[in-house]
């Protein structure tokens, strides 16, 4: 008999974004727990008969007890039994380790559907005829291979007839060092782990994005994105286990509410000016969306004030908006030059500023920002007021 489930990792509660702030840093923790209970949804809409999380369910161990006692809430809203497994960011080192899973707001508020696969023991699922091969993470640094343990034989005695049953492994950690060379350096974990101890399916977490490694061996990514990267973040799985040692279904299934969005603008004209404005402007659902724009170039002191007008209105109207990049330089006009000091030593002064930002380095970005300056500093003196 088929037997489905959802799969799901690196949800990451309680992760500080520090580099978003206010309200918008508040935003994305509660968008966080929101996900918790889409998956909820997900696993009811998909009739899975229990829910894996792969690892990282809580940023660290330290979260604030809020944190663990709203996921505590979130997580009854699961009909079905959750796995969860202990990860890099929240290991569990045993009593007294401060480990989040021995925490007494963890403890007190835990759901009795809710089960943290703290040994690396095979668990029975209840009521099917199914058994989870966990490898739980003690510490948040892991030398070696945590499935080492996983063999062709490990968790058959916990089942009856072993040619309509099914392993599903547990893990978290890297088939490749994704840092270094996601196509060749190896990471962690064997990646054919699946096939060596003729498991089922190997259900991972770690990697952000959702990756299929092989027919048996699956990252689901997290179900809200972490970063910029475009690697496919933002999915769970529902994985549907048919006849015994046929590959299974894996589909994903959409979770995230937020975007997040790389742009990239080099800005000498008027025209490439325009151009960045109508591509936020044809942005939908901009108060759920992440920005990283890297922009260069140079514009005259006008257009670049114009320029940081429409980059200060983004930053309000989008949930982030993350400005890198070398940045876009001040390229005066004569006639800015002029209006800027007709003559005089302030004259000389802006000549030679103008020269230096048109070099290279660290001098010529000074220079830059110093006549961008006295354009704001004499558009504001120069403007009457109300």
């Amino acid at each position: 008999m088929p037997l489905t489930f959802l799969h799901t990792a690196d949800l990451h509660l309680g992760k500080t974004f520090n580099f978003v702030e206010g309200d918008a840093g508040a935003g994305l923790r509660q968008k966080r727990l929101d996900a918790v209970t889409r998956l909820a949804d997900l696993a009811a809409e998909h009739h899975a008969a229990f829910v894996l999380i792969a690892g990282d369910t809580f940023d660290s161990p330290t979260v604030d007890d809020r944190v663990l006692i709203q996921a505590c809430e979130r997580f009854k809203q699961f009909a079905v039994p959750v796995y969860i497994l202990p990860g890099n960011h929240d290991p569990d080192a045993g009593p007294g380790s401060g480990s989040v899973w021995r925490r007494k707001a963890f403890v007190d508020h835990q759901p009795k559907t809710l089960h943290v696969l703290t040994d690396p023991a095979p668990v029975r699922v209840d009521g099917h005829d199914a058994v989870i091969l966990p490898a739980p993470l003690r510490y948040k640094s892991v030398a070696g291979d945590p499935t080492a343990h996983f063999t062709a034989d490990l968790g058959r005695d916990l089942l009856g007839v072993t040619d309509r049953t099914f392993r599903i492994g547990l893990a978290h950690g890297s088939v490749v060092d994704f840092g270094a060379n996601p196509d060749g350096v190896p990471g962690n974990l064997a990646q054919d782990r699946a096939d060596r101890a003729g498991i089922d399916y190997l259900a991972l977490g770690d990697w952000h994005g959702q990756k299929i490694v092989n027919p048996r061996t699956a990252y689901a990514g997290a179900p809200e994105p972490t970063g910029f990267r475009d690697n496919g973040a933002g999915n769970a799985l529902v994985v549907t286990l048919g006849a015994h040692r046929t590959p299974p279904a894996i589909h994903p299934l959409p979770v995230t509410t937020t975007r997040w969005l790389r742009k990239e603008a080099e800005l000498t004209t008027p025209d490439d000016l325009s151009e960045l404005a109508a591509w936020f402007d044809q942005l939908d659902r901009p108060t759920d969306t992440l920005v990283r724009l890297d922009t260069r170039g140079g514009l005259p002191l006008t257009h670049l004030q114009t320029l940081e007008a429409l980059l200060d209105t983004q930053s309000h109207r989008l949930l982030h908006l993350r400005r890198r990049g070398p940045g876009v330089h001040a390229q005066p006009t004569e006639d800015e030059i002029d209006a800027l000091a007709p003559d005089g030593y302030l004259r000389e002064a802006v000549a030679e500023l103008r020269a230096a930002a048109r070099a290279e380095g660290d001098d010529a970005r000074a220079a830059a920002d110093a006549l961008h300056l006295l354009h704001r500093l004499q558009a504001e003196t120069t403007t009457p007021r109300a």
